[in-house]
């Protein structure tokens, strides 16, 4: 992005499993996604802010500054009934694209992340 930072995966040689990354030039810093390493934290796009979206596991995750951000909080108006949310983009107006299973059909949805002051 605009500020220099990289997301990614890589894939141990040994287990075969895989990992999120995130780069910053400007801290020259490699960090896995530590705080969600037990979910195997995937992440699928960054924005010129630096807003991380992905998956993990069964469910959506969004990074701000470096920090979790519970989908809840940013999205309020997903519907509850809804599982397998992930996240597979996001822009520069922090419109976000993704797919989620209602019930036994997969549904692809559109929403504006709603971050908090």
């Amino acid at each position: 992005n605009e500020r220099d930072q990289v997301i990614g995966t890589w894939k141990h040689p040994l287990t075969g499993r895989e990992y999120g990354f995130f780069y910053d030039k400007e801290l020259l810093n490699a960090s896995e996604f530590d705080w969600l390493d037990m979910l195997q934290a995937i992440p699928r796009a960054i924005n010129r802010d630096g807003v991380v979206v992905g998956q993990a596991q069964d469910t959506a995750f969004v990074m701000i500054e470096q920090e979790y951000v519970s989908k809840q909080t940013i999205l309020p108006d997903l519907p509850l009934s809804w599982q397998e949310v992930n996240i597979l983009d996001i822009n520069d107006n922090l419109e976000i694209i993704g797919t989620a299973m209602n019930g036994t059909r997969k549904v692809l949805f559109y929403a504006k992340l709603l971050i908090p002051d």
